[in-house]
């Protein structure tokens, strides 16, 4: 008996890597499929990060232009979409740049502490979840990254 416990442990173990396997690649199928019907309804061009530097050194901007482009679909980040405030999250990625890669915070990981901080701004404040940023929040935003770097300094030396 213990023998056939041992086979459908087993056989239900593979069964599931198996499941599992079958369902990341149906996720990342659906999301590419996500992906190109978004940009086909909203009938924007390709993503060219050279364009969307505007001239500026290309290494410099592709990081955080291709880490704004891998979020852009993601409700969260609805923030960078809206006015100016992606070329001023641009400008504070630049002008921290070599704080934030001495440490390793990379340009996703830069916006992701971005949109964090820009979500307890909206607790504080009690705005709406989805209310569009202004220059108060984005000053927040900036002096909690600045903070970030500044404390990361101290902590680790330069």
């Amino acid at each position: 008996m213990a023998e056939e416990n041992r086979r459908s442990v087993l056989a239900d173990i593979l069964k599931r890597e198996r499941l599992d396997r079958f369902l990341k690649k149906e996720k990342k199928t659906d999301i590419s499929k996500a992906t190109g019907l978004i940009k086909e309804k909203s009938g924007d061009k390709p993503f060219d990060p050279k364009e969307a530097s505007k001239g500026k050194p290309g290494k410099m901007d592709s990081n955080f232009e291709l880490a704004v482009k891998e979020v852009a679909v993601d409700i969260r980040y609805y923030f960078l979409t809206e006015g100016e405030y992606t070329a001023k999250f641009r400008e504070l990625y630049n002008e921290l740049r070599e704080d934030l890669n001495r440490y390793g915070i990379t340009a996703k990981k830069f916006i992701d502490y971005s949109r964090e901080s820009f979500d307890r701004y909206k607790n504080i404040q009690k705005m709406m979840p989805l209310e569009p940023m202004k220059l108060k929040g984005f000053k927040y935003v900036e002096s909690s990254v600045r903070d970030l770097v500044k404390m990361m300094g101290q902590k680790f030396g330069k």
